[in-house]
């Protein structure tokens, strides 16, 4: 492929270099994409091994299981509870630094008035002579998934929960390492979901 050097000299860019790769021909294209699909990750057996035996156990065992695994991975006590409802946080919640509280409840406000702009019940579209509608409908539950490895960010609550909760999803789940629930920051973000 070729590569262009060019100075940019509009707004945010003056003074920068960047480098734009152009691509004319459609061998050049079909290379590109092969770069680009070698650099995709492949499967590791070994892993692919691991997460098949994990799955198998949590299918035949259930709940003890998970209570094993987590015990494995995360280093979590089995008598921990798997569960939460979001009034068990309540507690939690109130170690949280008034200043991060006030962050994250207008977090939670702002995410929420976007959203709330985006709705609409019904679009319509005319598209010559034919006309074309889309209809907006919640689902009934969702589930979300919020890292929580080396560190936890209220916005993977924030900004997960509160569409969902704009739209009418009638029923949000929360899963998490075991350790965010421990934590008072995590505690207030879920509690201020309101």
């Amino acid at each position: 492929g070729i590569h262009l050097r060019k100075t940019l000299r509009n707004g945010c860019m003056r003074g920068r270099t960047a480098m734009i790769r152009i691509v004319r021909e459609r061998e050049e294209i079909k290379d590109f994409v092969r770069s680009l699909e070698a650099r995709a990750p492949s499967e590791d057996p070994e892993v692919a091994l691991r997460v098949r035996d994990i799955i198998t156990q949590v299918r035949e065992r259930g709940a003890n299981a998970v209570l094993e695994l987590r015990e494995r991975f995360e280093g979590c006590p089995r008598t921990f509870p798997l569960t939460f409802h979001r009034t068990a946080l309540q507690e939690r919640a109130k170690e949280c630094p008034v200043g991060t509280l006030k962050i994250i409840q207008q977090a939670v406000e702002r995410v929420r008035a976007f959203h709330e702009i985006q709705q609409e019940s019904d679009r319509w579209t005319t598209l010559g002579s034919s006309r074309f509608a889309s209809r907006v409908q919640p689902l009934d539950s969702v589930a979300l998934y919020v890292p929580g490895g080396k560190a936890f960010y209220p916005s993977s609550v924030v900004m997960a929960a509160v569409p969902a909760m704009v739209a009418g999803v009638q029923r949000i789940s929360i899963f998490t390492p075991a350790r965010s629930v421990d934590d008072p920051v995590f505690a207030a973000t879920v509690c201020a979901l309101g």
